[in-house]
């Protein structure tokens, strides 16, 4: 095998298949490489952990075809570190033991295994096939996985519940994440030819790799999706993962009803208060005190230690009534960080219950947090 790549192209294909190559403590050692596949002027790099496989190809001058497969990390750290505009110039040993890189007067070998072990992951029967924007999946995924529970027991929790739901007459595409403290519930149009979609729990290892092929994708992708797996394509890259086998709750229970009393909140001014009074908060929660009257809030810290903290905002909010509210301070943030409007409104019902938090005029993400005791 023999074949010469630009660096920026070869850089691009590990990028996207690298993080779905298995970790440092897998037991199967072949896991911990990618293949190389150099075939009728394409050459092909595919990553597994054999729950995840990642596979993207891209057109280069290939002079001798082979395949094999190296160190999967070692090779990515090897190219990003060549300067940007090289032509590199990748040789397999006779022997098929070594892959040696070259650039100008810099010279590298690699350790190499047989591509005959490598596993071949299949995607099974597709049930349904769609087209959709590459910006829709992406703000779906975007706006939603900062929710993702990271608790193993309830492992129906540790990814996207991807969706449709009709709403008002229409069916939208949906992606709903909890993890028991918060809830994030965002929508986009239903894809043309896709008129309902069973739910499916999609991995939060595979979101992120989702994530980072969209990012350098045309305008459309490609979701294929049974039972228990997906399958996501784009012009060069493939990507086939599980999905996760159990039923995700009834996320629409959790939000609220009847929070009829609604805070109007400059959102970059809230963010950067609530951040600075909650420097002071030290306990795991960092919690910190929200007290809403007429048009006027007030963020407060007061620990154990003496620590203290307050500051005062001036804000939409008409009625007499005055709610007295605790949150997890950096909860709180993770929220906002995911609005992009530069208005932020607050629902309550009375300072004892969750909260709906949305952008101003914004009905295609829905934030629900709970709130903890001061």
């Amino acid at each position: 095998m023999k074949f010469v790549v630009e660096k920026e192209n070869l850089v691009k294909a590990l990028n996207n298949v690298n993080g779905a190559v298995g970790k440092k403590n897998i037991t199967i050692s072949i896991l911990l490489n990618i293949k190389l596949e150099a075939k009728n002027d394409l050459l092909s790099l595919t990553g597994t952990d054999l729950d995840i496989v990642v596979s993207s190809n891209f057109k280069t001058n290939i002079e001798e075809e082979g395949v094999i497969t190296v160190p999967a990390q070692l090779f990515f750290d090897i190219a990003k570190k060549i300067p940007d505009g090289s032509q590199i110039s990748v040789t397999l040993s006779d022997d098929n033991k070594t892959l040696e890189i070259k650039y100008g007067k810099s010279k590298f070998k690699l350790p190499c295994l047989s591509a005959e072990e490598f596993p071949d992951i299949k995607e099974g029967e597709i049930n349904k096939t769609f087209v959709m924007d590459t910006q829709d999946l992406l703000h779906i995924i975007d706006k939603s996985r900062f929710a993702i529970s990271t608790d193993e027991t309830r492992y129906y929790l540790n990814g996207i519940y991807f969706h449709s739901k009709e709403v008002d007459g229409k069916i939208k595409l949906r992606g709903a994440t909890t993890d028991g403290h918060r809830l994030a519930v965002v929508e986009t149009k239903m894809p043309k030819d896709c008129e309902a979609l069973e739910g499916v729990i999609i991995p939060k290892k595979t979101v992120a790799e989702i994530k980072k092929v969209l990012e350098t994708a045309g305008n459309t992708v490609e979701v294929s999706l049974s039972k228990t797996k997906m399958k996501l394509k784009t012009d060069d890259t493939v990507l086939i993962s599980k999905l996760i086998d159990g039923e995700f709750p009834n996320y629409e229970k959790v939000i609220p009803v009847g929070n009829d009393k609604i805070a109007k909140i400059d959102k970059k001014l809230f963010a950067n208060a609530l951040d600075r009074v909650s420097t002071v908060a030290m306990d795991k929660h960092r919690a910190i005190k929200l007290s809403i009257g007429r048009d006027t809030l007030l963020l407060q810290v007061d620990t154990t230690d003496g620590s203290f903290g307050n500051e005062e905002l001036k804000i939409n909010f008409p009625y007499d009534d005055v709610i007295e509210a605790g949150f997890n301070s950096r909860y709180m943030l993770d929220v906002l960080a995911q609005i992009d409007k530069n208005n932020v409104e607050i629902k309550f019902k009375d300072g004892n219950s969750p909260v709906i938090i949305q952008g101003e005029n914004e009905d295609n993400a829905l934030f629900v947090l709970m709130p903890v005791r001061i």
